[in-house]
C-alpha cells in the first residue's frame, strides 16, 4: 500500500475534527425516520380490516388459496380449523354480508415479523380494539408478486364469515 506525500497538520486535522463534530451534532437533532411498513405487515393490516367490514372482495385480495384459518381460545387452545380451497371460495364468500359495514378498528400491536426465507413470513402480534383488549396471534404469509395471508389464527369467540 502506497501512502500519500500529503501530510494533514495538526490545524487541518483540528478543522476536520470540529466539522465532523458539528455535523454529528446537527444530526443528533434530526426526528428519526419512521420505519417503512414491511409489505407483509401491511397486507396483515387490511386482511383483519377487511374481516372486520365483511369486506370479502378486499379480504379476498390480501389472502392466497388454500388459506386456513385456526380459531384460537384465549387461553391459545386452538379450536375449529376451517380450510378454504380454491373450489370452496364461492361458499366461503357467500358468507360475508352482502354490503362490507365499517367493523371496529382493531389495532395490531407487539408485532414480530420474522422472515423465514424470501417470500415466507411469520407474523405473531396481539390483535384487538385496543392493546387491553387484545390477544395474541400468528399468520403466516407467503410473497407470490404480493404478499398473501395462507395462515392465520381467529379469535375463537369472533364470528367468522
Amino acid at each position: 500500500m502506497r501512502k500519500s506525500g500529503r501530510r494533514v497538520s495538526g490545524a487541518g486535522r483540528a478543522v476536520a475534527l470540529t466539522a465532523l463534530g458539528l455535523l454529528l451534532a446537527a444530526l443528533a437533532h434530526l426526528p428519526a425516520a419512521e420505519p417503512a411498513e414491511q409489505p407483509a405487515l401491511a397486507t396483515l393490516r387490511a386482511f383483519w380490516a377487511a374481516l372486520s367490514a365483511g369486506d370479502a372482495a378486499a379480504f379476498e385480495s390480501t389472502v392466497d388459496l388454500p388459506l386456513t384459518l385456526q380459531d384460537l381460545s384465549d387461553a391459545g387452545q386452538p379450536g375449529v380449523r376451517l380450510v378454504v380451497r380454491r373450489e370452496d371460495w364461492d361458499g366461503f364468500r357467500r358468507a360475508f354480508p352482502g354490503q362490507p359495514e365499517a367493523g371496529p378498528a382493531l389495532a395490531l400491536t407487539n408485532v414480530h415479523v420474522e422472515q423465514l426465507g424470501k417470500g415466507l413470513c411469520v407474523v405473531t402480534y396481539n390483535v384487538g380494539p385496543t392493546a387491553e383488549q387484545s390477544s395474541k396471534h400468528t399468520a403466516t404469509l407467503v410473497d407470490h408478486g404480493g404478499w398473501k395471508v395462507v395462515f392465520a389464527t381467529l379469535p375463537a369467540d369472533d364470528p367468522q364469515p
